[in-house]
């Protein structure tokens, strides 16, 4: 579960904690990332000033079952309080309107936190811009920068490194085409740990599978010491 929450202001090397939202939010931010399990807060942002009129807060939901994208248009920060969270997360009907079929790409520009990823993430984010406009943010740190520049696609969860800013138009092609962009970019779905990511993206270079729903995850369990056994379940006839 990813909460995405637009603050145009300067990051901090911890950005949620430096910034200055109202108590109440951070509280609320904090509570819900302690108490759901598999959540992480990334705040966005575009440039010095908020996107639009509103402010923008997503919930990503980036498991194997089908990725869904809600996006909430926020009046103040403090709306955030009034959002059933449990509710949302469950993809009850009351929040159906809110179902966004956007496909969003982040990528990490939080200089304070790691410089490589200003220094490299900034020119993937402008190229990204020119191909896939209004769906490209900046945020914060995502982990592994020494893997900058650093991206997530949104709903799924697909985590990427070492992006070249000349690779933004083939990268944003596959995902529009639910596809994975090429494995030695890939660095995993979000969803999976890290032995489970790793064998997915054998699985992927091995078959040359890059379609995002090709494999369903089953099972992964460890036989021995550095030795485990992960199952997938093909989806696709000709696999």
């Amino acid at each position: 579960v990813w909460f995405l929450l637009e603050y145009p202001a300067a990051w901090g090397a911890q950005a949620l904690e430096e910034s200055d939202l109202p108590s109440a939010v951070k509280d609320q931010l904090f509570a819900w990332q302690k108490n759901i399990p598999g959540s992480r807060l990334q705040l966005i942002k575009k440039g010095a000033r908020l996107a639009g009129d509103q402010i923008n807060f997503y919930v990503g939901l980036s498991g194997d079952s089908p990725a869904r994208l809600y996006r909430f248009p926020l009046d103040r920060y403090e709306d955030l309080l009034d959002l059933a969270m449990p509710a949302i997360i469950a993809q009850e009907n009351d929040y159906a309107q809110f179902i966004d079929d956007s496909q969003l790409y982040l990528v990490c520009t939080n200089g304070k936190r790691d410089q490589c990823c200003a220094k490299w993430g900034m020119p993937l984010f402008q190229a990204l811009q020119k191909q896939a406009g209004d769906n490209v943010w900046q945020t914060t740190h995502t982990g592994g920068h020494r893997f900058a520049p650093t991206l997530l696609c949104m709903p799924h969860g697909l985590s990427f490194g070492r992006v070249e800013a000349t690779e933004a138009r083939a990268l944003v092609d596959a995902y529009q085409q639910n596809a994975i962009y090429q494995v030695d970019r890939y660095r995993g779905r979000t969803c999976y740990d890290t032995v489970t990511q790793v064998a997915d993206a054998f699985l992927r270079e091995q078959t040359g599978q890059q379609a995002i729903d090709a494999f369903q995850h089953l099972a992964t369990g460890q036989l021995a010491t550095d030795q485990w056994e992960v199952q997938f379940r093909t989806t696709h006839d000709d696999q």
